[in-house]
């Protein structure tokens, strides 16, 4: 029995279906993942986690405002994800 073959889609594929979509997916090497929803617990743990991180840059050169809902492309693999937290020092590419 031969394996069902996956259709793979390209990186421009993807961030068109994404930026259409109502709900959030991850891509990487050709795969679209759909993500699952936060419990209460994660979302409290979220925000403990930026609130002392805001503090621990304060009159230092990182941005610590971005929550779950900023796609990021992680140029070494590729990986185009959703992390609950994301912190910038330096420069924006």
């Amino acid at each position: 029995m031969e394996a069902e073959k996956k259709a793979f889609i390209t990186t421009e594929e993807y961030l068109k279906i994404e930026r259409a979509a109502k709900t959030k997916s991850e891509y990487f090497n050709g795969e679209m993942f759909a993500m699952a929803g936060a419990t209460r617990n994660h979302q409290v743990i979220c925000d403990n986690i930026m609130f002392s991180l805001k503090n621990q840059f304060k009159n230092k050169p990182c941005i610590i405002a971005f929550g779950g809902d900023l796609r990021v492309k992680v140029n070494k693999s590729g990986l185009y994800t959703y992390p609950d937290i994301s912190a910038l020092c330096g420069k924006v590419l």
